[in-house]
């Protein structure tokens, strides 16, 4: 195998490996998913750098359905990375926080979001779409060019599971709803599947207890009809130009 197919190789698995760090914001934290976010802008510009001659071939040959959707695919996977690193920028609070940005963190919120479920989707169908250059290249190690049917069938069949799974998991972990902006924010449930969170429980304060009626009988939202407006009345120690804030009494 030449060297540059190793570093093809060893890049696309970072690529991979980095992609599915940065989905796991909820364990690592700011700091850690800005600097991986900015090792895949590195390890992106070096695959395209890497890749100069798909460039080449786009204007060569015959598209096929097949050729079509693929270049589709690819070209989607190429924006939605732009979206996501733009949107890294401006969120960003260590690593790129000299750069004088104002505004628009509102919509790079929204397009982050998007842009990270959207690409984690789009990478598994560049990665399916692509998976025989993989093979060609894993048969050309020395390891593996001996031919044996026995592997042949044990990847099938790991290829098959990871697939199956991933359908399932799709669905299970309700990913269309941030595919589509149903839901505005991210949730990551710690809970094992299949079994029942624990409910939270609110601590009542000694101090302002709770009346659990009036809770369950409060409209959703409050108007000036039903919240009491706040009066001014003197203090009870009688001091003059002090004034209490205080509601009035309902009884």
């Amino acid at each position: 195998m030449k060297p540059k197919a190793k570093v093809k190789i060893a890049v696309d698995a970072l690529m991979t490996l980095g992609m599915l760090f940065l989905m796991g914001y909820q364990f690592w934290g700011d700091v850690a998913h800005e600097w991986a976010g900015a090792g895949m802008f590195v390890l992106f510009i070096l695959h395209h750098a890497l890749n100069g001659g798909w460039y080449k071939s786009l204007f060569r040959g015959k598209y096929s359905p097949a050729r079509i959707f693929q270049l589709v695919i690819d070209l989607l996977v190429f924006l939605d990375m732009l979206g996501l690193m733009v949107s890294g920028v401006i969120l960003s609070n260590h690593v790129f926080n000299f750069l004088p940005i104002l505004g628009g963190m509102g919509f790079a919120r929204t397009l982050h979001m998007l842009a990270s479920f959207w690409g984690f989707l789009l990478m598994a169908l560049h990665l399916g779409l692509h998976w025989n250059v993989f093979l060609g290249m894993a048969r050309k190690a020395p390891a593996f060019q001996k031919p044996s049917r026995r592997r042949t069938i044990v990847l099938n069949l790991l290829g098959g599971a990871v697939a199956l799974y991933g359908v399932v998991a799709f669905f299970r972990r309700d990913l269309p709803t941030y595919l589509f902006l149903q839901t505005h924010f991210v949730f990551f449930d710690f809970t094992p599947p299949g079994t029942t969170p624990t409910p939270f429980r609110r601590t009542r304060s000694s101090t302002t207890p709770m009346r659990r009626k009036s809770l369950r009988t409060a409209p959703r939202s409050w108007t000036s009809s039903t919240t009491p407006a706040l009066t001014c009345r003197p203090c009870s120690s009688g001091t003059t130009g002090t004034t209490n804030l205080s509601p009035p009494s309902t009884r």
